[in-house]
């Protein structure tokens, strides 16, 4: 059993640290907040210019992307 010197010293560094701890989780919190902020700014921009290409390209039509995937190897016809 800790005697009540030892427990108050305890509490009073656990109360410290909790103070400290509540401080930086609001400074983190503002931080993540404006992040949020300016990505959805980033992605605002980014649609719109989307948007743009997407008129510049012709009436809203996806273009096309021609992938080249290679052919397969072709097993001799052995007989």
């Amino acid at each position: 059993m800790q005697t009540l010197k030892v427990l108050r010293e305890r509490i009073q560094a656990l109360e410290t640290e909790k103070a400290g701890l509540m401080v930086e989780v609001e400074k983190l919190r503002k931080a993540a907040e404006a992040r949020a902020l300016e990505l959805e700014a980033e992605v605002g921009q980014m649609r719109e210019e989307a948007k743009s290409l997407k008129a510049l390209l012709g009436n809203g039509e996806k273009p096309t992307v021609q992938v080249q995937v290679p052919n397969a190897p072709v097993k001799p016809n052995v007989a």
